[in-house]
């Protein structure tokens, strides 16, 4: 993958990634406005996803055993570019963003960018 890519050397890649008990992953099989919750609920862990281009969210599951949160950051797509043209008739429209998650992951948070 790193090849195809073209990763700089050394860099370090991989389909997911945990740090805190926090799951950092794409969120590909998931959709729809709450797929970064499922995603949560699925991995029985906190899961941070951008699969999902419209939605930048966050929201927090907690039951008597624990407290979880699912984050899906938007992305990070021109969707002006030739490359999404595909969805130039969508009603909705990709959200350009970023998530942060801090305090050994018990607090995150999304914020917009401007397009």
């Amino acid at each position: 993958m790193g090849e195809m890519w073209e990763f700089p050397p050394g860099w370090k890649y991989d389909y997911s990634w945990e740090f805190y008990n926090v799951r950092f992953t794409h969120g590909t099989g998931l959709s729809g406005e709450r797929a970064h919750i499922k995603a949560a609920e699925l991995n029985r862990q906190s899961t941070v996803i951008g699969h999902t281009h419209s939605v930048l969210a966050t929201n927090y599951l907690v039951s008597n055993k624990d407290r979880i949160f699912g984050m899906n950051v938007g992305c990070g797509v021109d969707r002006h570019s030739y490359a999404f043209e595909y969805g130039r008739d969508l009603l909705k429209k990709p959200v350009l963003g970023c998530g942060v998650v801090t305090d050994k992951g018990n607090y995150c948070q999304v914020f917009s960018m401007d397009i």
